[in-house]
């Protein structure tokens, strides 16, 4: 953005974002007074103010910016739908992007069943039959490009079989075994899928029966669906097993902290400490040796109130459950007080 100011004495140029601020660490001002962005983000847009400001006064112009940005989806469906005949179902889709994106559902060739329509991004199928299965998929677009995702409407097969649940340790091998397969692999063709998320591709497998998921993460955790469909006839999943896992592993300390935390003394101070786990962490403050705090949550919130020369120090969190800890510190001082301390 360009600009230019004459006058005598020579006037000082500046540029400002009214209600907001240049970001500093990705713009430049040239020899020419022009202002210079680099990674521009949609955030970015809005009113620039040129000000030229000398002994006798100051002038200001204006420039408006407008960050253009490409499709991205940010809710779409799972990628298999289950139904019932007889259900209506509302399928939600929706994207950022500027220009706003334009949002069209549609199913190949043979367009959107008879009833069906699409309003603000969410398709609505009434008293579904056998006509409305098959694959659907959402578009957007604006005038940077489109997107598309994909999903399939299937009837929900019956459930002959509702699994276990299955504990596995984190980093290890998760072996799955569909007891369906074993009884009737001669009559159907079976496969794994994981309901509500996808498999992990590149760390899970196949073996006959079996499904194996090898380096077991907490994102492995969730209901996993063994479907069985008949060699002989065209239909879909009729027989489904699902086995519930839960994959549990030392606990995780999610609050990032400073190596140092200051506090005006006579201030007040908050240190708040969570975790994940499973299996339940229970989550413990100390300053030196000595606990100041535990908490069976998996937060704990360590509230130092007037703070004085006695709560300078070190206090570490630690995350505790059967299968480890977890731990973080950081140093409390006194504003004022660190140069000596050090």
């Amino acid at each position: 953005m360009h600009c230019q100011a004459d006058g005598f004495p020579k006037p000082k140029i500046s540029w400002h974002k009214p209600q907001s601020s240049v970001p500093a660490m990705r713009s430049s001002v040239t020899e020419n007074n022009s202002l210079v962005l680099i990674n521009v983000h949609s955030y970015d847009s809005g009113a620039y103010e040129c000000r030229a400001e000398s002994l006798f006064g100051s002038a200001a112009a204006f420039a408006s910016l407008v960050v253009r940005v490409p499709v991205r989806f940010d809710y779409v469906p799972p990628r298999k739908v289950y139904v019932t005949p007889g259900q209506s179902i509302r399928l939600r889709c929706s994207a950022t992007g500027y220009p706003q994106p334009t949002i069209t559902w549609s199913r190949g060739a043979e367009g959107l069943p008879k009833g069906a329509y699409f309003s603000n991004g969410t398709l609505t199928i009434k008293d579904i039959s056998d006509v409305e299965l098959g694959q659907y998929s959402c578009v957007v677009r604006n005038i940077l490009g489109q997107k598309s995702y994909s999903l399939a409407l299937a009837y929900r097969g019956k459930v002959t079989s509702i699994g276990y649940g299955v504990e596995v340790r984190e980093f290890s091998d998760l072996i799955l075994n569909c007891k369906l397969c074993f009884k009737l692999g001669a009559k159907f063709n079976f496969t794994w899928s994981k309901i509500e998320g996808e498999l992990p591709l590149e760390r899970a497998y196949q073996t006959g029966c079996a499904l194996v998921v090898s380096n077991a993460t907490m994102n492995d955790t969730g209901k996993y669906l063994c479907s069985g469909r008949s060699v002989d006839r065209v239909s879909d999943e009729s027989i489904r097993a699902i086995l519930e896992v839960t994959v549990i592993g030392a606990p995780k300390i999610t609050t990032l902290f400073k190596d140092v935390t200051l506090v005006h003394p006579g201030g007040d101070l908050e240190l708040k400490c969570s975790a994940v786990g499973p299996p339940h962490p229970v989550v413990t403050w100390t300053k030196g040796s000595q606990k100041v705090l535990t908490n069976d949550s998996e937060t704990a919130v360590l509230l130092i109130k007037k703070a004085g020369k006695d709560d300078e120090g070190e206090y570490r969190c630690y995350a505790t459950n059967y299968l480890g800890e977890d731990v973080v510190e950081t140093v409390v001082y006194l504003i004022g007080l660190m140069s000596t301390n050090n």
